[in-house]
């Protein structure tokens, strides 16, 4: 293999050997002209030759060196096929064949993280959760419309001491009932979902043997848990109080309500939903009449969620009414006097007060004798709160 080599750097020396002696010789006729021409003949004996490998004729007894041959491509390839030089022994010598360089594998590009306040913003509920993103719940009369659509608030009446005395699941033939009934001087009616007045005519003369009761009523098989916690968190006060003796209006309390759910002791007596689906009977005071009033409020409340409660309390309006002589609207009518659009709660034989959305009782004075020409209004609708 060393001597293959050595053969290869004299084939490739030869020319350039010739160069230099041309050079050489150039260079000499420059200067010397006389030289010039015996180093002319000297190159003129060198191309006469026919063996090129005299002129490296070596010097002072030195080994000559194998003359070259010239180079076949064939024969060298059939020499290393037969082995004289085998091609592992070539490919060890050459430098060992790298990869291309390959960029870093880059980890996939992966969206921003949004923060939750931008996730997925939708319509505002009534289910207790920011769904519109902006840091509040149930806002923009989100539970006035559900509780209008899904609630339905039951009112009843009895006379001579007709009813139950104690909390009960049913008064009358309510629930189901939602049209004004009448049944052995009991008599009921309920709201209907659409945020109208149910109208009830009341009977006989209404004194100290007449009650009133309310039961309130959420429904939604797409949303139970959200029409449980409605009724379980949300009531409907009504207080009666004789010979003006009521709470003034805007009143934390009447009586022992809001703190008991029904109280018929003392000078202020009243009722509510009982956050149960429940009524509980009111019992009145003496002759009702035009020194009479009537207090009402809607109040929610959880200690666990304040926030949902006091949306709820704030976007759900009850409106009560009253009317003389048979000037009551029919049931299913869209007002009862100035209401929904203002109150009269001292002037006018058809009077009406709303619970105002801020928890509090509101207060409706009563006019004249109440008896049977009297109709009692009750709608429950969503309030836009301010």
């Amino acid at each position: 293999m060393i001597r293959r080599r050595v053969r290869l750097h004299a084939v490739s020396a030869h020319p350039a050997l010739v160069s230099v002696v041309v050079a050489l010789t150039a260079c000499a006729e420059a200067t010397a002209p006389e030289a010039a021409k015996g180093t002319q003949a000297s190159v003129d004996a060198l191309s006469a030759r026919s063996n090129p490998a005299d002129v490296y004729r070596p010097l002072d007894g030195a080994r000559e060196l194998d003359a070259p041959r010239e180079l076949d491509a064939a024969s060298e390839l059939d020499a290393l096929s037969e082995g004289d030089t085998p091609l592992a022994d070539l490919e060890a010598e050459l430098p060992p064949t790298m990869p291309p360089t390959m960029p870093p594998t880059m980890p996939p590009t992966m969206p921003p993280t949004m923060p939750p306040t931008m996730q997925a913003c939708e319509a505002e509920t009534c289910d207790g959760r920011d769904e519109d993103c902006d840091e509040a719940i149930d806002e923009l009369g989100a539970c006035g419309g559900y509780v209008a659509a899904r609630c339905r608030l039951y009112a009843g009446w009895s006379d001579d001491g007709v009813g139950p005395d104690s909390p009960s699941a049913s008064w009358g033939s309510c629930p189901p009932e939602d049209a004004f009934t009448d049944s052995n001087n009991q008599r009921c009616m309920s709201t209907r979902g659409d945020g109208d007045f149910a109208v009830m005519p009341l009977g006989g003369d209404v004194n100290g043997d007449d009650k009133f009761a309310f039961s309130l009523h959420c429904d939604d098989a797409a949303d139970d848990a959200t029409a449980d916690y409605i009724e379980t968190h949300c009531a409907f006060f009504v207080g009666h109080a004789d010979n003006n003796g009521g709470a003034r209006d805007g009143a934390l309390a009447w009586g022992a309500c809001p703190n008991d759910v029904a109280s018929n002791s003392g000078p202020l007596h009243c009722t509510s939903t009982g956050f149960d689906r429940r009524f509980r009977p009111l019992r009145m005071q003496g002759d009702v009449d035009d020194n009479d009033d009537l207090g009402v409020a809607w109040i929610c409340r959880d200690a666990a969620d304040p926030a949902r409660a006091a949306a709820l309390t704030a976007t759900v309006e009850v409106f009560v009414g009253l009317a003389d002589d048979d000037l009551g609207p029919p049931s299913g009518s869209p007002v009862f006097g100035r209401c929904p659009a203002a109150q009269n709660p001292g002037d006018g034989p058809v009077r009406c007060v709303s619970t105002g959305g801020d928890g509090r009782f509101h207060v409706l004075h009563l006019m004249g004798d109440v008896d049977n020409h009297d109709q009692l209004g009750l709608s429950l609708r969503a309030r836009v709160a301010p």
